[in-house]
């Protein structure tokens, strides 16, 4: 018995349980917006909204899940990549004609 503890705390020490259960608990929480949404009436903003809060949670999900989208993730994030805006000399010329 003390060893099914051990193993347990192992795996929670290494983040896999952690991140099963919220990849769960995520999917279940898009569920429940999804279902909402589809059964309220009236605002159709705040319904399409609940909605599509429900379809980002179920991607975050999916992705959880997925060890190689989780990689991928995590490399996006170590690189933090940067977007920069670029001015184009030859569309600032087209302009002023």
């Amino acid at each position: 018995m003390d060893s099914d503890i051990a193993q347990a705390h192992d795996a929670a020490l290494t983040g896999e349980a952690c991140m099963g259960e919220g990849a769960t608990f995520i999917r279940r929480e898009g569920v429940k917006q999804e279902c909402i949404a589809l059964q309220m009436e009236g605002d159709d903003e705040a319904r399409l909204l609940l909605y599509a809060q429900g379809l980002v949670n179920q991607a975050m999900a999916d992705i959880l899940e997925d060890p190689v989208q989780m990689q991928r993730l995590i490399e996006i994030v170590r690189f933090k990549p940067k977007l920069r805006l670029v001015h184009s000399a030859a569309l600032g010329s087209d302009a002023d004609t």
